[in-house]
Formats: C-alpha cells, sequence, structure tokens
C-alpha cells in the first residue's frame, strides 16, 4: 500500500502580491523609461518642454516608494503567516526591498545632480 504524501500548504496570499507588486511596479518603470526615450529620441514631444521627464519624475519619486513599502509589509505580513509556503512571500521581501534601495539610491543621485547644478 503506497504511503500518502502530506498535502502541501496552500501559498500565502499576501506574499504573492507582494511578488506581483514588485515585478509589476519595474515592469512599469522600464515601459516608462522606453517610453520617455523613444518620445525624446523621435521629437514627439507635444506641451511643455520635459513633461514627460516630469511624469516620470513625479512615478519614480511618489509611486514607486509606495508600492515597495507595501509590498514590503505584505511580504513581511506574509512571511508570519504558519500555515502557508513562505516561498513568494521572501521573494517578494527581497524585490521590494532591493529596488526600493536602488530606486532611493537612484533618487538621491539626481538630486544631488540637481543641487550641483
Amino acid at each position: 500500500m503506497a504511503q500518502e504524501s502530506p498535502a502541501r500548504p496552500p501559498r500565502s496570499k499576501l506574499g504573492v502580491a507582494s511578488f506581483l507588486i514588485a515585478v509589476g511596479l519595474m515592469a512599469l518603470c522600464v515601459g516608462l523609461l522606453v517610453v520617455s526615450m523613444v518620445l525624446d529620441i523621435g521629437g514627439y514631444h507635444r506641451g511643455p518642454p520635459g513633461l514627460v521627464d516630469r511624469i516620470c519624475g513625479l512615478y519614480l519619486v511618489a509611486v514607486m516608494p509606495l508600492g515597495f513599502l507595501t509590498g514590503l509589509v505584505l511580504g513581511i505580513v506574509g512571511l508570519t503567516r504558519r500555515d502557508h509556503r513562505r516561498g513568494h512571500a521572501v521573494a517578494g521581501i527581497v524585490l521590494n526591498g532591493l529596488f526600493g534601495i536602488v530606486g532611493l539610491l537612484l533618487v538621491l543621485a539626481g538630486l544631488s545632480g540637481i543641487v550641483a547644478h
């Protein structure tokens, strides 16, 4: 008679949400940068000069940190759930933390460049 393998615990929904937030925000960031470069190179800017750059900057300064902080909190809460698998929660914590730190460093580098001029 074959032994039944123990049932695997379900995935942590909060951990999956944390992981998807990290991946989604980075994909959106790359997409915004590509659109900004295409508009800049092609000369398709309509409206005030630097409008696309301001929108991208607002996204980098306001939306991304809030998103990464939310993803980090969701990952930590998902990690503390004992009755669920933790793989996505750990990946979400690592990615949100890493991307958040890199984003903060980029914003600080940009601000230091503005102050230097």
